[in-house]
C-alpha cells in the first residue's frame, strides 16, 4: 500500500487535484509456451508481484496530461490528436489505449494520469502490457464505459499491436487481467479457453534479470512472426484446414521437414513441440510431478536458443548456472528473448545456495552483473476507487 499512497501524492503534486482511482496490473513470467501465443497456441503463464502502478483523474475537456513517475517525464496531447510519439515512446502505451477506445466509440473524456512501475522496464516481464491493462481498466471504470473482461484484453492488445506497432501475441494482456494468486494459467490463445493451475507447495520463483535490454518493437520479434507465417503457408499447400503452426501435429511435419527452408523449419519445431510441452507440462503439474515439469522448461529453452534463435549469451550462462544448482527442477528464459529475464523453480530450502551461486558465477560467465528477484504469483489487476466511502481514509495520508 505505501507505493499506492505515494502514487497519490505524486498526482496531486503534479495535478493540483486529487485522483479519482488507482490500478494496479501485474507483470508475468510465462513457465512454458515462449512465442507460441501468435501462433494462436497454449501458454503457461503467472501474474507476478511486479506492477505498474497508476493513479487517474478525470478533466471536463479533452486534454491527456500523462506524467512517468520513474522517468519524471510527461507529455500532453488531445483526444482529436493522438498519434504515436517517437520522442516519448513510453508514452505510447496509454495513449494506444486511448486511441483503440476512440476508434470504438467509447464515451469518453479526458484524463490526468501518473504511473510508476516495479516491473523492470525492456527485462521481458511485461511493463508495456501492464501499462496498457492498467491504462483501460482505469478509463473504463473513470467513465463507467460498459466492457466485459475480455473485451478489454482485447483493446490493451489491439492498443500494442495497431498503436505501438509490436505484432505481439494476447497471453501479455491476459493473464495480467486475468491472473490468480498462487495458480498458473493455462490459456488457449485460439480461443481465450483458460483453467488455473495450482503452483506447488515448497518451491520458489526465482527471477533473474540478465541487464540485456532490447526494444521489442525494432528486435527481430516481428520477423519471427512472419517466418510463422510462411511456415504456415508451407503446410497448408497440403492441409488447406491448417490456419497457423498449432494446427500443424507432430506427424505433418514430420513428413513435410525435409522439403523446407532449414530457418522455417527450425521455427517450426519450437512451436510444434512448445505447444506439446505446454500440454505436458500441464499434466505434470497437475499430477506433482515437478521433475517433469522442470525438464519441460530445459528442454524449452533449448529449443528457443537452437531453434528459434531467440536467446543470447547471458541467458543461456543463466540457464547453465541454474541447472546445475542444487533443488533447482527447470530454468529457461522468459518472454521473447533477445535478452531480459530468465526464471527458475527451486526448493524453497535452496533458495539462498543458488542466489549466491549465481551472483559468484553469473558475472564471470556473462561478464556482467544481474538482478535476481524472489517473485510470488499474484492476482490480476486491481481497482481502488476512491471515490467510495472510506477507501479516501484508508489510502490518502
Amino acid at each position: 500500500m505505501e507505493l499506492i499512497r505515494d502514487t497519490i501524492s505524486r498526482f496531486k503534486q503534479i495535478f493540483y487535484s486529487e485522483p479519482d482511482l488507482v490500478v494496479t496490473a501485474p507483470g508475468r513470467v510465462n513457465l512454458l509456451g515462449e512465442h507460441t501465443d501468435y501462433n494462436e497456441g497454449f501458454v503457461l503463464p503467472v501474474a507476478i508481484d511486479k506492477q505498474i502502478i497508476l493513479a487517474i483523474g478525470s478533466r471536463d475537456d479533452e486534454e491527456v496530461h500523462l506524467h512517468a513517475i520513474d522517468l519524471m517525464r510527461s507529455v500532453r496531447t488531445s483526444l482529436n490528436s493522438l498519434s504515436k510519439n517517437p520522442e516519448c515512446f513510453w508514452s505510447n502505451y496509454p495513449l494506444g489505449v486511448f486511441a483503440m477506445l476512440r476508434a470504438i466509440g467509447a464515451p469518453l473524456r479526458g484524463a490526468n494520469i501518473c504511473y510508476r512501475g516495479t516491473i523492470p522496464l525492456g527485462a521481458g516481464l511485461s511493463s508495456s502490457a501492464a501499462i496498457e491493462v492498467a491504462c483501460a481498466t482505469a478509463l473504463t471504470r473513470l467513465y463507467d464505459i460498459p466492457i466485459s473482461q475480455f473485451d478489454l484484453i482485447k483493446l490493451a492488445w489491439r492498443s500494442e499491436v495497431e498503436f505501438v506497432g509490436v505484432n505481439c501475441g494476447i497471453m501479455d494482456q491476459f493473464v495480467s487481467v486475468m491472473g490468480k494468486k498462487n495458480h498458473a494459467v493455462f490459456l488457449d490463445c485460439r480461443d481465450f479457453h483458460h483453467e488455473y493451475i495450482p503452483c506447488p507447495k515448497g518451491l520458489r520463483l526465482v527471477v533473474c534479470d540478465t541487464g540485456v535490454r532490447r526494444e521489442l518493437a525494432y528486435s527481430n520479434y516481428n520477423l519471427r512472426r512472419q517466418e510463422c507465417q510462411e511456415a504456415v503457408s508451407h503446410f497448408a499447400k497440403k492441409n488447406p484446414a491448417i490456419r497457423a503452426l498449432r494446427d500443424v501435429t507432430v506427424e505433418e511435419f514430420a513428413s513435410e521437414e525435409r522439403s523446407m527452408d532449414p530457418v522455417i523449419r527450425n521455427r517450426s519445431r519450437h512451436i510444434i513441440m512448445e505447444n506439446m510441452r505446454v500440454l505436458r507440462g500441464i499434466r505434470a503439474l497437475q499430477q506433482g510431478e515437478v521433475v517433469e515439469f522442470g525438464k519441460f522448461m530445459i528442454d524449452s529453452h533449448m529449443s528457443l536458443r537452437d531453434y528459434y534463435e531467440v536467446s543470447c549469451p547471458e541467458l543461456d550462462a543463466f540457464v547453465d548456472i541454474a541447472v546445475e544448482s542444487e533443488g533447482v527442477y527447470g530454468a529457461r528464459m522468459t518472454g521473447a528473448g533477445f535478452g531480459g529475464c530468465g526464471i527458475c523453480i527451486v526448493r524453497e530450502d535452496c533458495v539462498d545456495q543458488l542466489v549466491e551461486r549465481l551472483r559468484h558465477e553469473y558475472p564471470i560467465s556473462a561478464g556482467r552483473s544481474l538482478t535476481i528477484y524472489l517473485a510470488s504469483v499474484e492476482h490480476g489487476a486491481t481497482t481502488y476507487d476512491l471515490r467510495d466511502a472510506g477507501m479516501t481514509e484508508l489510502l490518502v495520508t
